[in-house]
């Protein structure tokens, strides 16, 4: 951030088009060199009066405003006057609060620092008689500190150029809108939106959250974002369902994930234009409740972490998704869609080359297609449904048994080839079929082409499967409860014990 000196070619070139072109009508334009303004003002001081500051003097376009008190609210209109005020920067790294609201209008030019318990809020005050915007241009650094728009207010970070940057390291950056009348909007990057070319970068970092929360609007456009490890994107509404908040990313290259990307109550991400959508392997993207949705119109999603899909959640995108490692789980009647978000009906594929696919009553909307790792199809006997084609070439189905009438099934609406692979049964609940007996375990309304390398189970019987038919040729033994041999097994050591879902015979 510039604190001292003449002003460059271009920010004098940034400051005279916001001048000239903003609808926020600033005082002063004036482009002599930047000099630096601090606040001596009392706590809750006016901004318009100029004893509250160290030159005597309200800042104007090219003063770098300071305040370093700590516990010092600035606000920027307490007497309900709508002003507009026009600043080269702003540092706030005391743990006082600069406010703005009530109709008024910041802009600053050429960076936010925002620091150390530090917080910058937009108040539109729920109050429809009241325009409250504010506008930061330039490299934007949120340190453990709080940048909030909230009751109607709004703030928009364009960050200027593509050499600028957006950095939240440990502080939060939220949308709040406590009612549908009053929904804020915070926009951060490139001020063009959807078309623009001034994409900065946006990381969020070290326990920081990003996010839109209740009527909360937020529209993101950054050339590549970083969610680290620690840190959050979230978008949720209301727990009754009557208030709806939006996330808008638009990315000129790539989303990475390595932290949570959160959707519930109501929530809706939208990832329209990343080239690549990189979940990482402590990644989470979690989908859940009703009425809550992700759609994500990218050229491709790699996961090596988890997503969740939940609860009548919805997970739409526009391309394939490659796992290699970690987990998908699609439950209790939520949708995984491949079909399309934006590109018209089409059938993308669910690529599962490793880690592990699952879901209980859950849908994928497109192809499955299983190079390796382990696909659970069911959990606690419960339906799948692919509406595509499944094919099988390597790797582990799992279905679980838990009676003559209560099993795993897997439902396709297209074609199903198997060409390898392992189906596992999982007898759970102590029941041991008996020879003879049939489970329709796949039902593929194009037909199923194939068969697996092997069939293995948790109990030691003989099973032959045939279009998507399973039947016991052997029956597996009955343990003898209360032998002296089970009783000695109930002793032995668990470390001894290989436990995979359930797969050890019980009594």
């Amino acid at each position: 951030m510039r604190r001292h000196g003449a002003l460059s070619k271009d920010l004098a070139l940034k400051m005279f088009l916001i001048c000239i072109s903003s609808a926020i009508a600033v005082a002063h334009c004036d482009f002599a060199a930047a000099s630096s303004v601090s606040w001596v003002g009392p706590n809750n001081g006016e901004w318009d009066v100029a004893g509250n500051w160290s030159t005597g003097a309200v800042p104007i376009s090219t003063d770098d405003v300071i305040d370093s008190l700590g516990n010092t609210s600035i606000v920027t209109n307490p007497a309900l006057q709508s002003i507009s005020i026009g600043i080269n920067s702003l540092t706030n790294n005391a743990g006082g609060t600069v406010l703005n609201e009530y109709g008024s209008s910041l802009a600053i030019y050429d960076g936010l620092d925002n620091s150390n318990s530090s917080q910058f809020e937009s108040n539109g005050m729920n109050d429809s008689n009241f325009t409250t915007s504010s506008d930061v241009a330039g490299s934007l650094d949120n340190n453990g500190a709080v940048i909030e728009s909230i009751n109607g207010g709004d703030i928009t970070m364009t960050g200027g150029t593509t050499s600028d940057a957006i950095n939240d390291n440990g502080g939060v950056i939220e949308a709040l809108g406590e009612n549908t009348s009053y929904s804020s909007l915070l926009q951060v990057g490139n001020s063009g939106g959807v078309g623009g070319t001034n994409f900065v970068s946006l990381t969020n970092e070290n326990n920081s959250t990003i996010e839109a929360l209740s009527a909360g609007q937020l529209e993101v456009s950054a050339g590549s974002i970083t969610n680290d490890a620690t840190s959050k994107i979230e978008s949720s509404g209301s727990s009754n369902g009557g208030l709806h908040s939006n996330i808008f990313i638009y990315t000129g290259t790539s989303f990475t994930n390595m932290g949570m990307v959160m959707v519930s109550q109501g929530g809706s991400l939208s990832d329209t234009s990343s080239s690549q959508f990189t979940n990482g392997s402590t990644g989470t993207l979690e989908v859940t409740d009703a009425n809550s949705s992700v759609g994500l119109s990218v050229s491709e999603l790699d996961n090596t972490g988890t997503i969740m899909v939940l609860n009548n959640g919805s997970l739409n995108i526009n391309s394939d998704i490659n796992q290699s490692a970690g987990l998908t789980k699609i439950s209790s009647n939520s949708t995984l869609s491949l079909t399309g978000y934006s590109a018209g009906p089409m059938n993308f594929n669910f690529n599962l080359n490793g880690g592990t696919l699952e879901g209980a009553n859950g849908t994928i909307t497109g192809n499955v297609n299983q190079n390796g790792g382990t696909f659970n199809s069911g959990l606690d006997p419960a339906d799948f449904n692919i509406s595509g084609n499944y094919t099988l070439s390597s790797g582990e189905l799992s279905m679980e048994v838990a009676s003559l009438t209560s099993y795993d099934k897997l439902l396709v609406s297209g074609n199903t080839s198997i060409s390898g692979g392992t189906l596992y049964l999982d007898f759970i609940n102590g029941f041991h079929p008996s020879s003879g007996e049939t489970f329709d375990l796949i039902t593929s309304t194009g037909g199923i082409a194939g068969g697996f390398t092997s069939v293995d189970s948790n109990l030691n019987g003989s099973y032959s499967f045939n279009n998507g038919i399973l039947t016991i040729n052997g029956a597996p033994p009955v343990p003898e409860c209360g032998s002296t041999a089970a009783f000695l097994l109930l002793l032995a050591p668990v470390a001894a014990l290989t436990v995979r879902k359930s797969r050890a015979a019980s009594c």
